[in-house]
C-alpha cells in the first residue's frame, strides 16, 4: 500500500512537514504488524529547509521499532520483507538506506550524509552497533584552510553478515557475504567473504567460516555454503 505522508499518519508516528511528492509504501505484513502493535515506525524532520521534499520509504518489516530522522531532501529508506528489530536512522543531505530482507537488529544506529548504507538479506546486527557513512563535522587542514573530509562513500554489506555488539563500521567500508565482525571492533576498508574480523582497527583472525542463527545447528545459509 502506497500512501502520501499525510495519509500515512494512521500508521506512522509523524513529526514535521513533507511535500506532496513524499510517500511511504507498506507491505501487507508490515501493516498487519503495525495494527497488532508489534511494529512501530516513527518519522520526524530535523534541521533547516522544511518541508522535506521527495522523501520515500518502503516498509516490509514485521516487528520492532524503526526511527527515521530526515534532515534533507531526495532521501529514500527501504526495509525488505521480514526485517525485524530496532533501528535509528539519522539522514542528512541526499541519502539512501536499504536494509535487506530478513535482516535483524538488537539496536543499530545509522548516520548518512550525501551517501548511503545497504546490506543484503539475512544480516544480523547486535546491540549498540554504529554504522557511520560520513562525518557530522568538518576536518580542516590548517595549512590550506581546506575541508578535507568532504568525499564520502557508502557502506555496503553482503548477505548474512553478523555485526557484533558495539561494533562500528565507518565510511567506505564493504563487508562481503557470510563474514563476522567481533564485539567492539572498528571496521574500515574492504573485508572479504566468510572471515572473522576483530579489533580496532579490525583485522582478519580466521578465514573460511560463516555463522548460523541457531547455536546448535546450521541454518539455510551456512548449509548452502557447505554445499558449494
Amino acid at each position: 500500500m502506497k500512501l502520501s505522508i499525510e495519509d500515512a499518519k494512521k500508521l506512522v508516528k509523524l513529526g514535521g512537514e513533507f511535500c506532496e511528492d513524499s510517500y511511504i509504501e507498506f507491505s501487507e505484513a508490515a501493516i498487519s504488524a503495525i495494527n497488532n502493535n508489534s511494529l512501530i515506525v516513527k518519522l520526524k524532520v530535523h534541521g533547516k529547509g522544511r518541508p522535506r521534499k521527495r522523501f520515500s520509504a518502503y516498509i516490509g518489516a514485521t516487528s520492532g521499532e524503526i526511527n527515521i530522522s530526515t534532515g534533507g531532501n531526495d532521501q529514500s529508506v527501504r526495509f525488505g520483507e521480514g526485517a525485524k528489530g530496532y533501528y535509528v536512522l539519522r539522514m542528512t543531505g541526499e541519502s539512501k538506506i536499504n536494509i535487506g530482507e530478513n535482516t535483524t537488529s538488537n539496536g543499530t544506529t545509522i548516520y548518512t550524509h550525501d551517501t548511503g548504507f545497504r546490506c543484503g538479506k539475512d544480516c544480523m546486527f547486535s546491540s549498540e552497533v554504529l554504522i557511520q557513512t560520513s562525518d557530522q563535522h568538518a576536518i580542516v587542514d590548517l595549512n590550506t584552510g581546506d575541508i578535507i573530509n568532504l568525499n564520502y562513500s557508502e557502506v555496503a554489506l553482503g548477505d548474512h553478515v553478523w555485526l557484533g555488539r558495539r561494533s562500528t563500521v565507518v565510511a567506505g567500508s564493504s563487508i562481503a557475504s557470510g563474514s563476522i565482525v567481533g564485539t567492539a571492533s572498528v571496521v574500515s576498508g574492504l573485508i572479504p567473504e566468510s572471515v572473522i574480523i576483530v579489533g580496532s582497527p579490525a583485522r582478519i583472525v580466521r578465514t573460511n567460516v560463516t555463522w548460523s542463527r541457531d547455536k546448535h545447528q546450521l541454518d539455510d545459509y551456512s548449509s548452502n555454503c557447505l554445499a558449494r
